[in-house]
């Protein structure tokens, strides 16, 4: 075993392993947090090559290990940070030879060159482009964080020309992601190669910023067409970056066609993550949804097909919603009455029961400090199945979820508003189908006198059961 020192965190790190005498497993362990890093086997005369990016203060060490019992020899390890290469939009060159890491479980004169991929904007749109005189090229990415080939040339096979050497591809980073490019003869070439002399290339490492779109209101005509294809999701899309938005308030999105099936995507732009997807309405191919920004989330919308190979023209347009506001009135009784439809926000709190399900927000006003109300959403339709939550405005957290745990109601809250927060009511359908009417009951809790209190009251069937499980 050997320590591994002079690292630095936010590199990465290749280790090769060879050896002519003996067929070896080899591993990079962090002893700071007992865990193994990467591992793989190596054939003898085969020398394969481990990657990992370090992190910050902790301690990794290299074990080298005969797979075969008795056997010894001779090995050689080749430690090294990865050059790294930028989206800066120019070609540089490279070659790849018999001295290089063999491809992990390619043929014997199948080799990689590894790059560090380096200062990417998450969500932009970064294209990689191979050329060789002399071979057929292959290119992929890796997350190095899972080790995983995100995407690679291979699928962009049939998007371009066959009789070539050149290959590309096309992805959108995630932030706080360590990538490689890994580049190599291809598969299918690799048999019929005999690296007896470097195999140059040139790559070309390209970055564009999404078009922006703001929440303020935009309308932006566009076209899907050949040139949109991004196997790193798998078909046409056009992204873009969301300006505009402010916490707490609604943004409606709008894609029209008339040429394709539509289906419109909000991303989260850091982790790339598809927030929420909807596809075309069920009489034409236009699709809708509207959204509450919350805190801490960049957002990208993305224009996509609802089919597979469909293009072509369409309009993207994105306006503003105002949040009605419920004024409770002095009386000790209030009630509002709803409706929920396809065409309501779309509820993307992840910490909500009703995550991704059709919602109504009011912004409540005359609540009176100090005062405990009970709120009980009771819904008028068979199936229009909900529940209340209370959320800060501010912040968009969930300050309060209803509960149906004892109670008649299909969701009810008790609570005292507290200075200094703005209260909106979310009430949310159980189910993506839970539509209709509702109606929603702000009671005013009288007080009682813990010092004396003695009043006569009546129990009367207008008031709550408090057991669910009651017939009467």
């Amino acid at each position: 075993a050997y320590q591994l020192t002079n690292l630095k965190a936010g590199e990465i790190i290749s280790v090769d392993f060879l050896s002519s005498d003996f067929d070896g497993y080899v591993n990079i362990y962090n002893l700071t947090t007992d865990k193994e890093v990467a591992s793989n086997d190596s054939d003898q005369n085969f020398k394969t090559r481990l990657t990992f990016s370090p992190q910050e203060n902790n301690t990794y060490i290299v074990r080298v290990t005969g797979s075969n019992e008795g056997k010894t020899g001779d090995y050689t390890l080749d430690v090294n940070n990865l050059t790294k290469i930028y989206p800066s939009g120019s070609s540089f060159p490279g070659e790849l030879s018999n001295t290089d890491a063999n491809a992990d479980g390619g043929e014997d004169n199948q080799f990689v060159d590894d790059y560090q991929l380096t200062s990417l904007e998450s969500g932009s749109l970064v294209k990689i482009e191979i050329d060789s005189d002399e071979f057929k090229t292959y290119v992929e990415v890796v997350d190095i964080n899972s080790n995983n080939t995100i995407v690679n040339s291979n699928n962009y096979a049939d998007k371009s020309d066959s009789s070539d050497n050149s290959s590309y591809l096309i992805f959108s980073p995630a932030s706080n992601t360590n990538y490689i490019v890994r580049i190599s003869n291809s598969d299918s070439e690799s048999q019929n190669i005999n690296i007896n002399e470097p195999l140059k290339y040139n790559i070309k490492v390209s970055s564009t910023s999404n078009p922006e779109i703001s929440g303020e209101g935009s309308i932006i005509p566009g076209t899907l067409d050949l040139d949109d294809y991004n196997a790193y999701v798998g078909t046409y899309i056009d992204d873009f970056s969301l300006t505009g938005t402010t916490v707490g308030k609604p943004i409606k999105i709008e894609l029209d066609s008339q040429e394709f099936n539509t289906q419109l995507e909000l991303v989260n732009t850091d982790t790339q993550e598809v927030i929420y997807s909807i596809d075309k309405s069920d009489d034409n191919y236009n699709s809708q949804l509207t959204f509450i920004p919350t805190s801490g989330i960049n957002y990208t919308v993305r224009v996509t097909n609802y089919e597979d190979d469909e293009i072509g023209k369409y309009e993207l347009k994105t306006q503003p919603i105002d949040i009605p506001t419920f004024t409770l009135s002095d009386s000790q009784l209030n009630s509002l009455s709803g409706k929920l439809t396809s065409e309501d926000f779309i509820n993307l709190n992840p910490e909500s029961e009703g995550f991704e399900y059709y919602s109504n927000n009011y912004q409540l006003e005359g609540l009176k400090e100090g005062k405990t109300y009970t709120l009980s959403l009771s819904s008028l339709d068979d199936n229009s199945d909900g529940y209340i939550e209370l959320i800060n405005a501010a912040n968009q957290e969930i300050i309060y979820a209803g509960h149906d745990k004892f109670t008649y109601y299909d969701s009810s809250i008790i609570f005292t508003p507290q200075q200094n927060i703005d209260y909106v009511l979310r009430v949310s359908g159980d189910y993506s189908d839970s539509l209709g009417t509702y109606r929603i009951d702000f009671t005013e809790i009288p007080e009682v006198s813990a010092k004396g209190h003695e009043d006569s009251y009546l129990l009367s069937n207008t008031d709550k059961y408090y057991s669910k499980y009651d017939s009467d």
